[in-house]
């Protein structure tokens, strides 16, 4: 499919020299662009609780194998635990 597209002056130069930054034709460079964008866009079905369940289980998998444990804390502090180190 071919599509024309009207762009100003300046913005063709700034995409041409950043196509030839890249190695890339300016064609190829929108293309490249267009594609982002195009994946960028790309709806998630997975609802919000889902994401945190996912979040959760992955969480769960990248510690389940760490030996190190970290130390018990009080549920409640003293205002000597809080303050003890100044008046």
């Amino acid at each position: 499919m071919t599509v024309r597209i009207q762009i100003e002056d300046d913005t063709v130069e700034a995409l041409r020299a950043q196509a030839e930054a890249q190695g890339l034709s300016l064609e190829q460079y929108v293309q490249v662009i267009l594609r982002g964008a195009k994946a960028s866009n790309s709806v998630s079905s997975e609802s919000p609780m889902e994401a945190v369940v996912d979040f959760d289980e992955a969480l769960d998998q990248l510690f389940a194998s760490d030996t190190r444990k970290l130390p018990s804390v009080a549920s409640t502090y003293s205002r000597q635990d809080i303050y003890g180190d100044h008046d």
